[in-house]
């Protein structure tokens, strides 16, 4: 199972250098390791207009997962890619399965 993370430019711009994020987990696993790995909440919304930073879906097999990123790109080379990060099951710690997520809040802005 791997769970894709996608930058959505929510707020106007990428919110991290990794357009596309693979995690080899299940969605809530996947959404742990992501937090402890880049300090980054998973759900985290920049704008209250724009929805939230990142899609996260879930699929069976990486070449699923990336098979509508790579725009019929090799999935080797597609992994090669500055934009792109792949993490396998086995590189994942028991600290980042077990990070806790934080409680996420919508951004208001006052006028």
């Amino acid at each position: 199972m791997f769970t894709r993370f996608r930058d959505c430019h929510s707020g106007g711009g990428a919110n991290m250098v990794k357009e596309f994020i693979y995690i080899e987990a299940e969605e809530l696993e996947a959404k742990r390791v992501f937090f402890a790995r880049f300090d980054e909440d998973p759900n985290g919304r920049n704008c209250p207009c724009c929805g939230q930073n990142y899609s996260i879906d879930e699929y069976k097999t990486l070449d699923e997962a990336t098979e509508y990123d790579r725009d019929g790109v090799d999935l080797e080379e597609f992994c090669k890619r500055a934009d792109v990060e792949v993490i396998h099951a086995d590189s994942i710690t028991a600290e980042e399965r077990a990070c806790l997520l934080p409680v996420t809040r919508l951004v208001t802005t006052y006028e």
